[in-house]
């Protein structure tokens, strides 16, 4: 039972640090689009 929360768990985890990641690159995207339009 608690391996099976574990594993869900774990999934969930990896799922969330996708997503922060893309985040991330994301808004990196935005501040560099940013960038580009102030110069």
């Amino acid at each position: 039972m608690n391996d099976t929360i574990a594993l869900y768990d774990d999934k969930r985890w990896s799922q969330r640090n996708k997503t922060i990641k893309y985040d991330n690159l994301l808004y990196h995207k935005i501040m560099n689009l940013k960038k580009m339009v102030q110069t």
